[in-house]
């Protein structure tokens, strides 16, 4: 094995990725689009002054936070080494297609589940590697209100007692718990209802009906998450090892 650095985990700030294949695609597009009459020149503008840009700031801040969490992940789990992962495939290629979620997004909730999920794999704590796969894919295609609707139904009780929102229920229904935790989303219940939808269509929670049936206090606040989605949020839950001094 070689002992040359992985070049693409460094997260020193005076080291950035190298440019990929990709970004050369892209400069031979951007070639090719200015060479087309009339139009061509407006389209290279565009992807040299809002896309390229953007893409390679998205990039480049994804590894960093890659980066720095795999050093701190070094720093604090015996036996852990960078050097190792070049030889996990899964890792390697959960890392290409968590990548392409991050370069797709600007919300932060998703760069940290896509992050934590990267993080668990190396740690080998996670499913095996097609419920992987799966779980990626619903972290680039779901939203972050969709993991925050998960993340509530998980326990409500205890995100309640985190929003410091005393719990006197009496009966209602589920959207009350959600909209009380989440006042944004008060009023908006095509927009909730539709994640409910989405989610109970992956097997993610047990139904929708808890959201508009009436209920006692206690089934407010019962767990909705399936054993699924249980597993689906440790995989983009941070590694407790980060929050421990080194």
């Amino acid at each position: 094995m070689s002992d040359k650095p992985i070049e693409l985990f460094a997260s020193r700030a005076e080291r950035y990725p190298e440019p990929t294949q990709s970004d050369v695609a892209l400069g031979a597009t951007r070639a090719a689009l200015a060479a087309i009459p009339i139009v061509g020149g407006s389209v290279t503008e565009l992807m040299s002054l809002v896309i390229t840009p953007a893409v390679v700031r998205r990039r480049d801040q994804w590894l960093k936070d890659l980066a720095d969490g795999l050093d701190q992940l070094e720093a604090k789990v015996d036996g852990f080494q960078i050097s190792d992962l070049q030889d996990n495939e899964a890792f390697v290629s959960a890392v290409i297609e968590a990548s392409k979620a991050a370069v797709g997004t600007h919300k932060r909730e998703k760069h940290e589940a896509l992050r934590n999920a990267l993080l668990n794999i190396a740690l080998l704590r996670t499913p095996d590697e097609d419920q992987q796969q799966i779980f990626v894919r619903y972290i680039d295609e779901l939203t972050a209100w969709h993991i925050k609707f998960l993340a509530l139904f998980e326990d409500p009780p205890k995100l309640l007692a985190a929003r410091v929102i005393r719990n006197s229920y009496y009966i209602g229904a589920g959207s009350q718990v959600l909209e009380d935790v989440y006042p944004e989303l008060a009023g908006k219940r095509e927009l909730y209802d539709q994640i409910a939808a989405d989610l109970d269509a992956r097997g993610l929670i047990g139904g929708t009906a808890f959201l508009h049936g009436s209920m006692s206090a206690q089934g407010m606040v019962s767990k909705r998450t399936t054993a699924l989605a249980d597993a689906f949020l440790a995989f983009i839950s941070e590694p407790p090892e980060l929050h421990r001094s080194s």
